[in-house]
C-alpha cells in the first residue's frame, strides 16, 4: 500500500465510478499568504488518516527493510489518505473518495487527526455523493474546530488557495487562480471549478479558499498532463438534501473474456445519517448492485452468443483437444475456440513437482503438479500448503523503497468454499488477505490427477464480490484434460467428493501388471499386458470436452489415451467423433467421410510418425472392423494404436485387433 493512500482511494472509485485522477506535485506560484489566513485555514483543516495494518500472516524471504523509510513514515501508526475541513459545529466535509477509502477495507474506518496529533473517530455520515465526490460527517467527541466561512459565488481569475495534507507531511497552503469552469461529465448539471494552485497526493477533500479565506470548493483531482486541477463547488455540498447518500455512475462495462461491452448507467440511494459501519455496509451493497446490473445489461446484449450458445460455438462443440495443460475458451473473429494459454514461466519444484504459470482474461492460470509426498488431497485440505506451493510460481513481491522482497507464504486462507461450475465441475474457492495492499488473493482450483488447475487474481478488498463472480464465469471456459500416472489417478479417485458429475457414470479400475478397465455409458475399454505394461507410471488421459448430446451441450469424456509411460511410443487412443451438422465447414465433413469410409489413416494400414509406428481404424456401436459404417451414424469412434519403431504391419495389425477385442462402443 502506498504511503499516501492513493491505492485505497483508487480501489473505492473503481467500484463506484467516481471521477478520480492521480495528483502530481506542482510548483507553487509563490504569492504570499497572510498569517491570519494561514492560521484560520490550519485551525479548520484536519488530516484524514487510516490505521496502519498490524502484524499479519504474510511471510517473506528476508526481513522487510523498513529502516529505508523516512523516520516520520515508519514511526507513524497511521497513514494519511486525504484531508477534511470544518464548515459548522461538528460538521466536516471531505471528498467522497477519501471517506469511501475505508469501505470494506482491511484498514477499517478512516479517522481525522488534528495539528496536535489527536485522532477522532467518525460518528455519523450525514451527506454523501459519489458523482459530486463529497461527504459530510460528524465526529465522536469532536474538538472545538472553528468553521471556515463560505463563498457560494467565487469569481474566475481571482486568487485561490488549495489547503491540504500534501504528500502526507502536514497541512500546507498553496496559491493559484480560479481559471475556469468545466461541466460535469454525464449531463452537465453543474460545473467543476478548475484552478491552478498546486495539489499533491493527500490534498483530496481539502478546502479550496478564495483570497479572503472563504471556502469556494472541495479539492478533488488533477488533470493528468497540465497544471489545472478540479474542485467541487461548495454550494453543491451545502444545497444537497439531508438524509441521503447517493451512488451514480456512467461506465463502460466489459468482462475480460468477452469482446463485447456496454455503457452502464447506475443510480442508487441509501438513507442517512448512519454510523460509518452502516454507511460502509450500504455503500458496498450498492457497489455490488452496480456490478450485477452492469453484468445483466452486458448479458442481455451478448449472452446469447456466449459459449456454448450461438453459431460461433458450433465448431468447438465438434472439436476435441488433448489438453494436458489448460486451454481457455475465447472468442476471436466471431468464433469460440479453446486457445492454448501462453506459459510465461515454469518452475521446477523439488521431488518431481512443477508449476506452469500463464495469464489470460485478467487472471493468472496455473497448472500445478504436486511433488512426491504431496497428494492432491493435501492441497485441498490445507490452504497454506496449496498457496505456499503456488507462490513459488506466482512470485508475488512487496516493494519497500527500492527493494522488492519475495512473499513466501500468505498463511491459511481467510475463507474457503466449494463452487460448482455450469459443467458440474467442483472447484475450491479460497481467499487470502494482503493487508499492506488492502487487497485479497482469490483462487479457484480444480483438482485433476497429479495436481490442480487454478485461476488466481489479486483484487482490492472492496471489489472482491465482482472479481469472484467474474472468475466463476471464467471457470466455465477452462478446457483441460484429466491426465496423469495411474499412481496419481489412485489419489484422485480417492477424492470422490471433489470429482465432477461426469465421473459419476464412469468406472476406472486397474491392477498393476494385470489389467486396466474403463467403463462408461458411451464406451468400454480393457487393456491387458499383451498390449502394454500396466504400472504406476502408466499414463491415463481422459479427454473431457464440450459436445452436443441429444441436442444439449455437455462436458464429458470424448476420448481416452493410455500410454505405457509418459512420452512412451507404445500407446492406445480411443476418440469420439460426432457426425458434423451441415452448417460446419468442408474440413469437418471431409474428415467424417474418411472416418466412416475407413480411408487413410483409418484403413488399418501401418504408417510411421516420429519415433512410432501407428495404425488406425474406426468403429461404431453397430459396426465393428469387419462391417461398414453407416455414413448417417450419429457418432463414430477413432481407434489408434502405436508402438515403438520399427514394428511391421503384421505386428501392428495384431495390436489393433487386441484393442478392438477389449473395446465396446455403446452409444449410437
Amino acid at each position: 500500500m502506498p504511503k499516501h493512500g492513493l491505492g485505497c482511494t483508487a480501489r473505492t472509485l473503481a467500484g463506484v465510478g467516481v471521477l478520480w485522477l492521480v495528483f502530481a506535485a506542482q510548483p507553487t506560484l509563490g504569492a504570499s499568504v497572510s498569517p491570519r489566513l494561514q492560521n484560520a485555514a490550519r485551525a479548520s483543516t484536519l488530516e484524514v488518516v487510516s490505521k496502519k495494518p498490524g502484524e499479519d500472516q504474510v511471510t517473506y524471504e528476508k526481513p522487510l527493510p523498513f529502516e529505508l523509510l523516512p523516520f516520520y513514515i515508519r514511526s507513524d501508526a497511521y497513514m494519511p489518505i486525504g484531508t477534511a475541513f470544518c464548515i459548522g459545529r461538528n460538521r466536516y466535509v471531505s471528498a467522497a473518495h477519501v471517506l469511501g477509502a475505508g469501505v470494506d477495507s482491511q484498514y477499517g474506518a478512516p479517522k481525522l487527526r488534528d495539528r496536535k496529533g489527536k485522532v477522532y473517530e467518525i460518528d455519523q455520515v450525514l451527506k454523501y455523493s459519489t458523482l459530486e465526490d463529497f461527504a459530510v460527517f460528524s465526529l465522536k467527541d469532536p474538538p472545538d474546530t472553528p468553521a471556515l466561512p463560505i463563498n457560494r459565488a467565487p469569481r474566475i481569475n481571482h486568487t485561490v488557495f488549495a489547503v491540504g495534507d500534501a504528500l502526507g507531511e502536514g497541512i500546507v497552503i498553496r496559491d493559484g487562480l480560479f481559471t475556469s469552469e468545466t461541466p460535469e461529465e454525464i449531463d452537465g448539471r453543474w460545473k467543476w471549478i478548475r484552478f491552478s494552485a498546486a495539489a499533491s497526493p493527500g490534498n483530496s477533500g481539502g478546502p479550496l479558499l478564495d483570497e479572503s479565506g472563504r471556502v469556494i470548493g472541495v479539492v478533488l483531482a488533477k488533470s493528468p498532463a497540465e497544471n489545472l486541477n478540479y474542485a467541487g463547488p461548495i454550494a453543491r455540498v451545502l444545497d444537497a438534501p439531508e438524509g441521503r447518500g447517493k451512488v451514480e455512475a456512467r461506465t463502460s462495462f466489459s468482462l475480460d473474456f468477452m469482446p463485447d461491452s456496454v455503457v452502464s448507467n447506475f443510480s442508487g440511494e441509501f438513507p442517512l445519517p448512519a454510523s460509518y459501519e452502516e454507511f460502509s455496509r450500504q455503500l458496498i451493497s450498492l457497489i455490488n448492485r452496480e456490478y450485477d446490473q452492469s453484468k445483466s445489461e452486458l448479458l442481455k446484449v451478448a449472452g446469447e452468443t456466449l459459449f456454448p450458445k450461438g453459431e460461433g460455438s458450433q465448431a468447438l462443440l465438434y472439436t476435441q483437444y488433448r489438453a494436458r495443460d489448460p486451454r481457455l475458451v475465447l472468442k476471436r473473429d466471431g468464433r469460440w475456440d479453446a486457445e492454448e494459454v501462453y506459459v510465461s514461466s515454469t518452475v521446477e519444484l523439488p521431488k518431481n513437482g512443477s508449476i506452469d504459470v500463464g495469464g489470460a482474461a485478467g487472471s493468472r492460470i496455473l497448472r500445478l503438479w504436486t511433488p512426491d509426498g504431496v497428494s492432491v488431497g493435501d492441497l485441498f485440505r490445507d490452504s497454506r500448503k496449496y498457496m505456499d506451493l503456488a507462490l513459488k510460481g506466482l512470485r508475488f513481491t512487496r516493494t519497500v523503497v527500492s527493494q522488492s522482497i519475495k512473499i513466501t507464504s500468505l498463511g491459511a486462507a481467510r475463507e474457503e468454499s466449494e463452487f460448482v461450475d455450469s459443467w458440474q465441475r467442483k472447484w475450491q474457492l479460497r481467499s487470502w488477505a494482503l493487508p499492506f495492499w488492502d487487497s485479497v488473493v482469490v483462487s479457484l482450483s480444480l483438482p485433476v490427477p497429479g495436481g490442480c488447475v487454478s485461476l488466481v487474481r489479486v483484487t482490492p478488498t472492496a471489489l472482491e464480490y465482482g472479481t469472484v463472480d467474474e472468475m466463476k464465469m471464467l471457470a466455465d471456459l477452462i478446457y483441460v484434460s484429466y491426465e496423469g500416472t495411474l499412481d496419481s489417478w489412485s489419489e484422485f479417485l480417492a477424492m470422490g467428493a471433489w470429482q465432477p458429475a461426469a465421473f459419476s457414470k464412469i468406472r476406472i479400475a486397474f491392477q498393476y501388471g494385470k489389467f486396466f478397465q474403463y467403463r462408461s455409458p458411451r464406451f468400454e475399454l480393457e487393456i491387458t499386458p499383451a498390449l502394454a505394461n500396466i504400472t504406476g507410471k502408466s499414463v491415463l488421459a481422459l479427454n473431457l470436452s464440450y459436445f452436443v448430446d441429444h441436442g444439449v451441450a455437455v462436458w464429458d469424456v470424448a476420448g481416452l489415451g493410455f500410454h505405457e509411460e509418459e512420452d512412451a511410443q507404445n500407446y492406445v487412443d480411443v476418440l469420439r467423433r460426432p457426425h458434423p451438422p451441415d452448417s460446419l465447414g468442408r474440413d469437418f465433413h471431409n474428415e467424417w467421410s474418411k472416418l466412416v469410409r475407413r480411408q487413410s489413416p483409418y484403413d488399418s494400414v501401418t504408417f510411421p510418425e516420429e519415433r512410432s509406428m501407428l495404425i488406425g481404424t474406426s468403429v461404431t456401436a453397430d459396426a465393428g472392423p469387419e462391417r461398414p459404417i453407416d455414413p448417417e451414424a450419429g457418432v463414430a469412434y477413432e481407434v489408434k494404436c502405436a508402438a515403438a519403431a520399427p514394428a511391421d504391419g503384421k505386428a501392428m495389425l495384431a495390436r489393433e485387433r487386441r484393442v478392438l477385442e477389449g473395446l465396446k462402443i455403446l452409444e449410437h
